[in-house]
Order: C-alpha cells, then sequence, then structure tokens
C-alpha cells in the first residue's frame, strides 16, 4: 500500500512537471508571439510616418514652385510696367539736323 502511494505520487509529479513544461512553452509562445505583434506594429507606423513626410515633402516642394513662379510673373509683370513707364516718360525723339 505505501508502496503504491509512492508510485502515485511519482506518476503525478511526472505528470506535473509536464504540465509546467507544457505551460513554460505555451507562455513562451505567447511572448514570443507578442513580440512579433510589437515589430509588425512598429514597422507598420514607421512605414506610415515616413508616407506622411513623403507627403508633406511632395506638397511644400509644390508650394514653393508655386511661389517661385508667382514671384517670377511678378517681377515680369513689373518689368512691363516699368518699360510702359520709360516710354510714355521719355521726351519725343529729336530729329536730326542737317
Amino acid at each position: 500500500m505505501l508502496f503504491d502511494a509512492i508510485q502515485r505520487a511519482i506518476e503525478i509529479g511526472e505528470n506535473a512537471g509536464l504540465v509546467v513544461d507544457l505551460a513554460g512553452v505555451v507562455v513562451a509562445a505567447v511572448v514570443g508571439f507578442g513580440q512579433i505583434l510589437a515589430i509588425w506594429y512598429g514597422i507598420r507606423q514607421m512605414q506610415k510616418a515616413s508616407a506622411d513626410r513623403d507627403r508633406q515633402s511632395e506638397r511644400r516642394h509644390v508650394e514653393t514652385m508655386q511661389s517661385l513662379a508667382d514671384e517670377r510673373e511678378q517681377g515680369r509683370a513689373m518689368m512691363r510696367a516699368l518699360e510702359t513707364l520709360i516710354e510714355r516718360t521719355a521726351p519725343p525723339p529729336r530729329e536730326a539736323a542737317g
């Protein structure tokens, strides 16, 4: 009878060890999966931030180019206005004495 109780305790202990080992594997798998998810999420966030920066950079570039074109057009308009002013206020040409 004592021998049977000892034998049963040994079997329970062996089974308990397997359960503990199995629980450790499950916990390790869950932690590993969580780490994979965290890395995946971080990579997705970095890709999104990079795409956002690219869009902002392109928008700023377009705005800068438009501003430069506007300034260039304003400069041309001022030059045309100056040319017109010069033409209107210039003294009449002198006739050559001859």
